[in-house]
């Protein structure tokens, strides 16, 4: 098995995981060498296969620091948008990195986190190519990203392999209530780092930090952000955010309805 066909059998394993009743139906077989980088894919594979596309899949960024509720949020609009796939950045490089001799799991990690670093080519590489995977063995066309891009390098790595997105909403909160709903969740949540009261502080205030200059870069971009009050009621905030994605999905469907 070469590399591109063990990095997409690795992505079929994730998609079945979060695709309702997708199974490994690939003809691939094996796990092949999983110490390369996607990086190291020909571009020219990965290119081909997105133009191979009949359509451009719906992407909508669901963004904010840890505890604003991008989780919640994400499995109302499964559940409001039938047919909508979430993807966790969070959770895809957490599925690589816990594959014994994963190329992601070869990435330093940040201090005071579990979490391996990737670069941003790395990181868009690996969305796109469970994107482009999902559309081509499942017809999984509409998919909400969550937790990406996160700073301001992941947004000019994502336009340089990626469409636009078609929707992007940054949720926000008090930096203290972000923090005491991350503390809440370490029981259940399967980050160890989540029980640490000084590390979930840190991280709240880095990512914090580092969302100015990544909406920015995503605004000049021509991407519009919609700013979501997340310190409310909860269902406020949901009927509030699926009402923007199914705009926004509408307005996908009505451009794609008769392509050319």
């Amino acid at each position: 098995m070469d590399k591109l066909q063990a990095f997409i059998m690795d992505i079929i394993c994730y998609l079945s995981r979060i695709i309702p009743g997708a199974g490994l139906t690939s003809p691939l077989s094996g796990w092949g060498n999983r110490s390369r980088e996607p990086d190291q894919i020909s571009p020219t594979k990965s290119h081909e296969a997105s133009t191979r596309l009949p359509i451009q899949p719906f992407i909508t960024f669901l963004l904010g620091a840890p505890g604003v509720g991008k989780d919640t949020l994400s499995r109302s609009l499964k559940t409001m948008l039938p047919g909508l796939t979430h993807l966790s950045y969070g959770d895809l490089t957490r599925y690589y990195d816990s594959i014994p001799g994963s190329w992601v799991s070869s990435f330093p990690r940040r201090e005071g986190s579990s979490n391996p670093l990737l670069p941003a080519p790395a990181a868009v590489k690996l969305l796109r190519e469970t994107i482009d995977t999902g559309a081509q063995q499942y017809g999984q066309m509409t998919w909400v990203v969550d937790g990406f891009p996160r700073r301001e390098e992941h947004v000019a790595g994502w336009l340089a392999e990626m469409a636009q997105a078609d929707c992007a909403i940054y949720l926000f909160c008090p930096p203290e209530v972000s923090i005491r709903r991350v503390s809440s969740r370490a029981a259940y949540s399967g980050r160890p780092d989540d029980g640490d009261p000084a590390k979930v502080r840190k991280r709240v205030e880095r990512i914090n930090a580092e969302c100015g200059p990544m909406l920015e870069a995503l605004e000049k971009s021509g991407m519009q952000v919609i700013r979501v009050n997340a310190d409310r009621d909860v269902e406020t905030v949901k009927e509030e955010v699926i009402g923007y994605v199914r705009k926004a999905m509408e307005k996908w469907k009505g451009k794609h309805s008769n392509p050319a």
